[in-house]
This record gives structure tokens, sequence and C-alpha cells, in this order.
């Protein structure tokens, strides 16, 4: 059975047997060391008369404690003298073992690490392996053009595009010439060809709108499209003058300035030489 006890209760505890040891100690007259060789008078005799008195118990618990520091202190200095005073290079060596086993213990948890490292990414690659397996392939639908034809790639490239931006010009031209048909297929006396063209005319025209495209069938906006192209162009017209004449005028200004700087350096050399020689004693007019 185990009995859970307080550090007070155990330090009382142990007080109380140690001065039970003690008193067995004293009685039995047990001595300090081997070397006491008087070992008779401590041993019990079976012969009754001859008993000794035993000894009394002393009466300070003090005593008894001082006794057994003695006691201890004189342990501790005999293993001491048994084990010899420690060299440098004795702790050296100690020191070096406890290195070698750090460094061993180091070296352990790094490989154990690497494998659980290396167990892991195996893991990891196995699973992304059962995963592509799983993963089925899927088979894109063909796809087909307004023609009928299978289009390989994203992009039909043999689908020619139409132009969204017309020329107004063009546009006009257009709805002039289906508008003489139309006249012409009433004039004829066929109103219902003429009513017929009418009708895809204006299906058409809702379906354009329907896809976002601009539908551009009144003539007047057209004229005014065309006259607002016209201006312009006048406008580009004049743009291009005005910067074709500022450019000749610059060229021409820079070409007098580089004409100028030339004249003047090749004066002031022949001033520069004028000088020189007058100053050598040459008699030069101006100088």
């Amino acid at each position: 059975m185990t009995i859970q006890m307080d550090k007070k209760h155990l330090l009382t505890f142990m007080r109380s047997e140690s001065e039970k040891i003690l008193d067995l100690l004293l009685t039995f007259n047990v001595p300090d060391s081997i070397e006491d060789n008087d070992y008779d008078a401590y041993l019990l005799t079976s012969n009754k008369n001859s008993s000794k008195p035993l000894p009394t118990k002393q009466n300070s618990a003090s005593d008894s404690i001082d006794e057994l520091q003695d006691r201890l202190n004189r342990i501790k200095n005999k293993m001491k003298t048994k084990k010899g005073p420690q060299t440098e290079k004795a702790k050296k060596r100690k020191e070096a073992k406890k290195l070698k086993k750090n460094k061993e213990f180091k070296k352990v948890l790094v490989s154990a690490a690497k494998s659980m490292k290396n167990e892991k990414i195996k893991q990891d690659q196995d699973d992304e392996k059962q995963s592509k397996k799983d993963i089925k392939p899927i088979i894109p639908k063909p796809v087909f053009n307004e023609e009928g034809k299978i289009v390989f790639s994203k992009f039909d490239f043999a689908q020619k595009k139409k132009k969204s931006h017309q020329n107004p010009r063009d546009i006009l031209k257009q709805l002039k010439a289906t508008d003489r048909k139309i006249n012409e297929l009433k004039e004829s006396g066929e109103t219902e060809k003429a009513l017929e063209m009418k009708n895809e005319l204006a299906w058409k025209k809702a379906f354009d709108k329907v896809d976002g495209k601009k539908v551009k069938d009144d003539p007047k906006l057209l004229y005014k499209a065309i006259k607002k192209r016209k201006v312009e162009k006048k406008k580009s017209k004049k743009q291009w003058q005005e910067r074709k004449q500022k450019v000749e005028k610059d060229i021409s200004a820079k070409q007098k300035k580089r004409q100028e700087n030339l004249d003047k350096r090749v004066k002031d050399k022949q001033k520069t030489k004028l000088k020189k020689a007058a100053k050598r004693g040459r008699v030069i007019p101006g100088f």
C-alpha cells in the first residue's frame, strides 16, 4: 500500500526514524569505522553473567544529529581520498565524452527526421499516383462551323469575318439599289415579290439588332456621316499642311543657325590668328 504524505509529515517521520536508529547505534556501541578492532566489546555473549551495562540514551537530539553529520563528512572525505583529485585532463575527457554523446544523439534525431520526411514524401507521391489513376480523361466533343465542317482548333480561321465598319457611301449605294429593285418590281406588277423582299429586309434588320449589330439604314444619318467625314478629311488635310510648313520652317531655321555658327567660328579663328601675329610683332591694322 502506498501512503500519500505531506512534506511536514514526512520530515517528522524521518526525524523520528533517525532518532530510533541513533538510539540503536548508541545502545550497541557500533564502531565508526573498520579501523576499530575491538569487536568483542560490541558483541552480545550467550553468558548471562558476563554482560556489560548498556549505555544510556542521550538526552539531546542535537548531539545525535551532530554525530551523524560528522560521520557523513568522514565518509565523504574517505571517498574523495579513494577517488583522488580530478585533473584538468580528466575533466576535458569527461566533457569530450558528453559532447560525443550529444552529437550521436543529434545524429540519431536527424536521421529519424529524414526518414520520416522521406516516408511522408513517398506517401504523398503514392496518393498523387492513385488520384491520377482515378481521374478519367475528358474526351472533347467535336465542334462544327457554319458550313458543317469539323473545327479542330479553338478558332476557325477558315471562316471569313465580315467587316463591321462599312463606309457610309457604300451603305447608301446598297440602300438605293434595294429601293430601286423594289420599285422596279412594283412597276412591273410583281407586288408579292416586292413585299417578300421588304419582309426579308425587316427580319434581317430585327435579327441584326438582337445580335447587337448596328443597323445603318437611315439615309439622313448616312448623309450626315458622309458630311462629317468630309469635314474631318478637310481638317486633317489642313493640319497636315500646317505641320509640314512648321517642319520646313524649323529645318530652315536650324540650317540658318548652323551656318551662322560656322561663320562665327571661322571669324573667331581668323581673329585669334591675327592677335597672335600682332603679338609676334607683325603690323596689322586694327590690332
